[in-house]
């Protein structure tokens, strides 16, 4: 809304009107993923032993700032469908995120078993290993998930 107030003080109404459109939409989208967040959390209730709607609970707690909580929904995710590269990428990535480098080069190690001739997962592993020894913190294996 600052910004909206300076192009209006400078003369660029159109300026103005787009900041505050950009901010309605965000309201929008925020109260959208409420009200999905809502019906996800239902969903996990009701279908418990499904995994493709722990990793889209999981996404959401994540793009709403529950990190812990997703970690678990995506830890869940990966273990109800063990054969799904794309749930342990996300998991692989949160876990390096909150550097857990160990945790996240088991992740890619299984997508790579999925996916033998991904070379950008092969790249992550080398990358994820750097990071590990960069940082001094070799994490334990993949631990049991956080529910």
């Amino acid at each position: 809304q600052r910004q909206a107030m300076e192009f209006a003080q400078a003369g660029n109404p159109a300026g103005r009107d787009l900041i505050l459109q950009s901010a309605e939409v965000r309201q929008r989208v925020t109260a959208l993923r409420s009200q999905e967040l809502a019906l996800l959390r239902r969903d996990v209730g009701l279908v418990p032993d499904n995994g493709p709607i722990h990793y889209r609970y999981g996404l959401l707690l994540y793009l709403l700032g529950n990190e812990e909580q997703a970690v678990g929904e995506l830890e869940e995710a990966c273990r109800l469908t063990p054969n799904s590269p794309d749930f342990a990428l996300a998991l692989a990535l949160l876990y390096q995120k909150h550097q857990r480098f160990g945790d996240a080069i088991s992740q890619m190690e299984r997508v790579i078993e999925l996916r033998p001739k991904d070379a950008s997962a092969r790249q992550l592993i080398a990358d994820l290993t750097r990071q590990q020894f960069d940082s001094g913190r070799t994490s334990p294996g993949p631990q049991p998930p956080r529910r």
